[in-house]
């Protein structure tokens, strides 16, 4: 290979090197806008700080962030912006994330959609408001059937994860 040849594919390089820093500039760009947009600072620094601590794992834990979130319009859009993090791109996968990093399945086997037998009811709470907003920033135009629909069938099949969780301890304390 000669000078000539290497000094090409150098100039090459460069260009590209170039081309890579400007789309990396607009990238930037762009993530600070969506900070902004999503209530984050530049500094990815959140303008107020949660006064909860997600997973949820007491129902006194989950009374008392109702009732944050029922008082304090800040708390609720940072939680809105938290749980819209958790990202996907289509809605079902969007809600498990949220409600996973929301409610362990200890938490979440004591709700169900509509309160039927000793359950509370999900629907009627303030964090079945905020996830469906959290999925409308993350996604917009997603329904109320298809967010409806993928809590539900994730509550329903929180006590099964749950012994799941218990089996697989109990099977290792046996092993051990």
């Amino acid at each position: 290979m000669g000078i000539s040849t290497v000094i090409a594919l150098l100039g090459k390089l460069r260009e590209e090197n170039r081309e890579l820093k400007g789309e990396l500039g607009r990238l930037a760009q762009e993530v600070r806008a969506m900070r902004r947009e999503m209530g984050l600072q530049g500094n990815a620094t959140l303008k107020t700080t949660p006064q909860y601590r997600l997973p949820l794992s007491t129902m006194e834990e989950f009374l008392a962030v109702e009732a944050l979130l029922k008082q304090d319009a800040q708390q609720r859009q940072l939680m809105v912006s938290t749980l819209a993090l958790c990202g996907g791109n289509e809605a079902g996968g969007e809600m498990r994330r949220m409600l996973r990093s929301l409610l362990p399945n200890d938490l979440a086997s004591r709700f169900n959609w509509a309160g039927k037998g000793k359950k509370m009811a999900f629907k009627d709470t303030n964090l079945h408001d905020v996830l469906f907003d959290a999925l409308q920033k993350q996604l917009p135009g997603s329904t109320h059937a298809v967010f409806g629909d993928s809590v539900k069938k994730w509550l329903k099949y929180a006590p099964e994860r749950e012994r799941g969780v218990k089996s697989m301890r109990v099977a290792a304390a046996r092993e051990k």
